[in-house]
Order: C-alpha cells, then structure tokens, then sequence
C-alpha cells in the first residue's frame, strides 16, 4: 500500500483561502498518482510478460521507488511507500499517514 502526503499550509491565511489551497494540492495529488500508476502498470506489465509474477515483485522492489522519485520531481511532489507494517524502518508512516492508513483498514474490514 502507498502513502501520498503534501503537506504545505500557511498559518495567515483565512479558512477560504486554506480550503483552495487544500484542493489544489488534492488535484496535484491525484495527477501525480494516476502518472506513477501509469508508469508502474506498463513496467508491470513488460516484466509479467516477460517473467511473471517474480518478475513482477522484482519490478515493485526495483523500479517502483525509481519511477516514484521521477513522477515526483517531474510533477514537483514527494511520492513515498509505507505501511503499517513496514520491513523497512526507514518507511515508518508519519502521524498522518498512520492515521489515513488505519482509517483504510478500518473501511477494508
């Protein structure tokens, strides 16, 4: 599961102007997941083809952190993989997406 985060608030501006700005990042958010989602599809796709699943979760280890630091400097976000059980530690979840991610689970059930 991936976690998509953009942060950026200012504390001067006025509930109108915040709510703008929230949606603006939420349709930046969601262009830069349907661009990641394309790129990592077709790369799915090739090594399916190519070696099957086990090539497939290669691509997911491999190439998936690569095509998310391209989209993200292409589309000017930050793209990150957590979990809430991460075998990294370095891919602790933030508050927030501890949070988001448990609300998912709690939907999924």
């Amino acid at each position: 599961m991936f976690a998509f985060a953009f942060v950026a608030f200012d504390t001067k501006t006025s509930a109108g102007e915040e709510n703008l700005a929230v949606a603006s990042f939420e349709e930046k958010a969601v262009e830069a997941i349907m661009v990641f989602q394309k790129a990592l599809k077709s790369e799915l796709m090739v090594a399916m083809q190519k070696g099957g699943s086990k090539a497939a979760v290669e691509i997911c280890n491999e190439k998936a952190p690569q095509i998310a630091e391209k989209v993200g400097l292409l589309e000017n976000v930050t793209i990150s993989r957590t979990s809430l059980k991460v075998r990294n530690p370095n891919n602790q979840p933030t508050d927030w997406e501890k949070e988001t991610l448990e609300d998912f689970e709690k939907k999924k059930g």
